[in-house]
């Protein structure tokens, strides 16, 4: 059963009850399993694309405001999202000095 799911671009992202998170890119028609965290971060993206976030807005609205990243959990995660992604045409993108976001290849 499907608890939640949404879109950008050409790939469908969902939570279901007995397959935890992924996604179907259209194009490639080949399901990809993600970490809850990912699917948390590609969803805040979602909500905010092509608005570039910082890196403590991502902390702060992913795992709390009292969350200090003493290691490099997030640094982590998104390097293996943005491999996950690599063969759709959603893009995290890194804009120096100022945060990260989402852009959609067309």
């Amino acid at each position: 059963m499907i608890l939640a799911d949404f879109n950008i671009g050409n790939t469908n992202f969902y939570i279901s009850s007995d397959n935890g998170c992924y996604f179907i890119s259209k194009t490639h028609s080949k399901v990809v399993s993600i970490v809850p965290k990912e699917y948390a971060i590609i969803k805040l993206f979602s909500l905010n694309e092509n608005i570039i976030l910082t890196k403590q807005e991502i902390l702060t609205k992913i795992w709390g405001a009292d969350y200090t990243e003493e290691s490099r959990i997030f640094s982590v995660i998104l390097f293996h999202l943005r491999k996950k992604l690599a063969k759709t045409n959603i893009n995290i993108t890194t804009v120096y000095t100022k945060g990260y976001k989402l852009t959609i290849n067309k």
